[in-house]
């Protein structure tokens, strides 16, 4: 039974209110370690207010560094115990991890991922009871949440939540703050619902695109397969009826999902100057940047892709963040009809040069006649452009140049492109964490992270472990990778070591008998054949032979599954066989075997081992339906090709007797043809 301790309560500011972790004497360590045994993990006490011995709860601990006979509670657990002078402390071994939670949060809280807002914050407490209301603090808000029910069961009333997978559910105090929930979601994930994928030389019509500055903005996401682009550049461009029109339209484009207006890479909000100028010059034109897909950011997007390739994860499986740039267009006022196109530089180029007799007007884009172009090119700029909107300029240039910003990490910029620029490493940038897969603020990067191209949270993030599925080794998420790339090796070494045996019977997919017979055929084909008898000239296993196949080619085996073509039920071609043709495709059969040398190929001449060795030897046996299903397999897995080694898909047939996990087991231990 476990030692108990009377210690004295001792207020101290410096403990964290909102927890459940306290200060105790190091005498209480020391004993512990005196007894010997192993110490549970995490350390969980039973805490009882001395003078109210039924009202207790359970605590973790801080440190052991308090004054001898005192403790330090915090503020959560005091009040739990209707603020005690003295307590009686316990340590305990019989406390459950938990492996699912169910919190009802009191109020309506703007939190669109429960999980990985509870994921830092819950560290504060090392065990839950149930019925507690957890209070939470955050940026000066306080958040409360009530533990209603435990590993899904109202037997259990407490639990550790350290170093323990939980299953979170989320439970809304009531209909109404359930219906602000689920409108608050609604909105946040809007602009990741839909998300339209462009190709090169794809072009797309957006009718009605609206303004950032509208409350009921949405954006519009497109998305750029970066991975499948052949040229060097990328060209984005919009296009409006009326040229004047686009100062109003513009673009961003990003390399994640969660491309904002303040937050991207590339865009065409500095293009306003020279698209006047071509305005005022009479000159059609378009707004289009050029993304350089030699940029080294662009450039380490498509080594992260290539890269989840390389350890097998197929193209589907690929996150799409590492494959694709995102597009948002959007109005300063009102809306537009806009054309968003997509090309590369070289079919750019092709559409302003001259395309035989027909030269292409730079105002109207027409292709017109090289005799009548003077012509054309006079009466089109007779036609003056309307111009420009002045104001909406003014406005632009005062927002994105005089204006002063504030990022939500608190710093101030001179402009809007100063802040852009910082919003590439600000600790509040929120991404998708490749290991996690929540979206979640990149935090403060060190020289560490960004040597190895992580963000802040996905380096510590990375840093937790976890079992690989193959081998049971416990590893970094973040060293999985290369992790299994050993394991790619493993199999590479496994596929050149295997050899396969193959039985010489045509129809059977089963490994050569261990007793090892001159006729390299396994136990289950070989066994009809096989006498006790001496046989020196093999008289008597010809004999054997030549009856099974006479009953195979006269009347068949019978068995509805048989798919020999030496057989009258496998092969219904065989029905109209006279004897004569019988004997006929015996001899064949019997020219098919090599070794031994039997008498009916020593009378036609054939000497033992002549045109092929043992190995060289084939038969068209009949064999049992699981055998027969498994000769199907082969087949048709040889047929797709994707795995070239015969003796792979072999193995893989004897060691599993059904399809799915004859294709399983290929997939872990067998490597494609490409890859041989």
């Amino acid at each position: 039974m476990s030692t108990t301790y009377t210690l004295r309560v001792s207020d101290n500011a410096s403990i964290t209110p909102y927890s459940d972790k306290a200060n105790l004497p190091s005498a209480i360590l020391q004993n512990l370690i005196e007894e010997g045994t192993d110490f549970p993990h995490p350390l969980v006490f039973k805490i009882a207010n001395e003078s109210d011995p039924f009202n207790y709860t359970y605590i973790g601990v801080k440190e052991f560094t308090s004054e001898s006979d005192e403790i330090m509670l915090p503020r959560f657990v005091s009040d739990k115990l209707h603020n005690p002078t003295t307590v009686v402390v316990e340590m305990r071994r019989d406390i459950p991890k938990a492996t699912s939670l169910r919190l009802k949060p009191l109020l309506f809280y703007p939190i669109n991922n429960w999980k990985h807002f509870l994921e830092s914050r819950l560290s504060h407490y090392t065990v839950v009871n149930k019925g507690d209301v957890l209070t939470i603090e955050d940026g000066g808000l306080k958040y409360q949440l009530q533990a209603e029910q435990i590993n899904d069961s109202d037997a259990v009333n407490v639990a550790s939540i350290i170093d323990t997978d939980v299953v979170l559910d989320m439970v809304p105090l009531n209909d109404s703050v359930a219906e602000q929930q689920l409108e608050f979601h609604r909105n946040y994930y809007d602009q990741f619902g839909s998300v339209v994928e462009l190709k090169s030389g794809e072009e797309v019509v957006i009718h009605g695109l609206s303004s950032f500055m509208d409350p009921k903005f949405v954006p519009r996401l497109y998305s750029i397969d970066i991975t499948q682009w052949n040229s060097h550049s990328l060209v984005v461009e919009l296009v409006t009826e009326n040229p004047a029109r686009l100062i109003n339209v513009d673009f961003v484009v990003g390399t994640s999902k969660l491309l904002t207006l303040d937050n991207f890479a590339y865009s065409s909000l500095a293009e306003d100057d020279t698209l006047v100028k071509q305005i005022e010059n009479g000159l059609g034109t378009r707004k289009a940047i050029n993304i350089d897909l030699r940029d080294d950011l662009i450039v380490n997007k498509l080594n992260r892709s290539k890269s989840l390739l390389d350890e097998g994860e197929s193209e589907g499986d690929v996150d799409a963040d590492e494959r694709f740039l995102y597009v948002i267009p959007f109005t300063w006022q009102g809306k537009e009809d806009v054309l968003l196109r997509i090309s590369d530089k070289k079919e750019h180029e092709t559409v302003e040069a001259d395309t035989g007799d027909l030269k292409k007007c730079p105002k109207c884009f027409k292709l017109i006649p090289k005799d009548n172009f003077t012509l054309h090119e006079a009466r089109c700029r007779k036609h003056k452009s309307e111009p420009v909107d002045s104001q909406l300029l003014k406005f632009k240039h005062k927002q994105l140049y005089e204006k002063q910003y504030q990022c939500s990490c608190s710093q101030t910029f001179a402009t809007f492109f100063d802040m852009v620029n910082h919003k590439a490493r600000c600790p509040n940038t929120m991404i998708e964490c490749r290991f996690c897969h929540l979206i979640v603020p990149q935090e403060t990067a060190t020289y560490e992270d960004t040597y190895q191209g992580l963000t802040h949270h996905e380096n510590v993030c990375g840093n937790k472990t976890q079992e690989c599925y193959k081998c049971g080794k416990v590893i970094r998420r973040k060293d999985l990778v290369k992790h299994m790339k050993l394991h790619e090796l493993d199999k590479v070494e496994y596929n050149h070591a295997v050899t396969f045996n193959k039985c010489a019977n045509v129809n059977c997919i089963n490994s050569q008998s261990e007793s090892a017979n001159e006729l390299q055929l396994c136990d289950l084909c070989f066994g009809p054949l096989y006498i006790s008898q001496n046989d020196p000239t093999n008289i008597k296993l010809q004999s054997r032979i030549e009856r099974k196949y006479m009953l195979q080619l006269s009347k068949g085996c019978g068995q509805c599954w048989c798919n020999n073509e030496f057989c009258k039920t496998g092969n219904p071609k065989l029905s109209h066989n006279t004897m004569k043709d019988n004997l006929q495709l015996m001899q064949v059969a019997f020219a098919s075997i090599h070794k031994p040398l039997l008498p009916i190929n020593n009378k036609n001449g054939a000497g033992e081992g002549e045109n092929g060795s043992a190995a060289d030897n084939m038969f068209w046996f009949c064999v049992n339906e699981s055998v027969s299903k498994k000769k199907l397999w082969f087949d048709m897995l040889k047929e797709e090709g994707e795995y070239a080694n015969d003796d792979i898909i072999l193995q893989a047939l004897k060691v599993n007797n059904d399809e799915s996990s004859v294709r399983q087991w290929l997939k872990s231990n067998a490597i494609s043809g490409g890859s041989q």
